[in-house]
């Protein structure tokens, strides 16, 4: 007797969900003037609008420059070229559709040489 398997996989409108992290420890160090990425990519249905920012080590919520980024469908990352002092700290990455955001953003921590630069 032959058993045939058949496997669906069926996407529904939802809110994006989390589904990888990289690096998974959201954490990534590096030495000044060395390059930096993290990406997060989301399940979802319609793909997500993004949005991004910076919380410096004193705390304060910031533009930041040579910072690049790039959104992609379901996937975001972002960039740095040129790491410099100015550039550790935390990158929220947020992504949200028409039928909500997640219940949490992706946060990444940039840091030096293995060492936390936030309070």
């Amino acid at each position: 007797m032959l058993k045939v398997a058949t496997c669906i996989s069926v996407l529904v409108p939802g809110p994006p969900r989390y589904q990888e992290y990289s690096p998974p420890s959201r954490i990534v160090t590096v030495q000044l003037n060395d390059p930096a990425n993290f990406s997060v990519t989301y399940c979802s249905n319609p793909e997500p609008n993004w949005d991004w920012d910076f919380t410096s080590p004193n705390g304060t919520v910031a533009e930041m420059d040579g910072v690049e980024f790039i959104p992609d469908g379901n996937t975001a990352t972002l960039e740095i070229a040129d790491v410099q002092e100015q550039h550790f700290g935390n990158y929220t990455i947020t992504a949200w559709n028409d039928h909500g955001t997640p219940t949490e953003p992706a946060v990444f921590m940039l840091q030096v040489g293995g060492k936390n630069v936030l309070p």
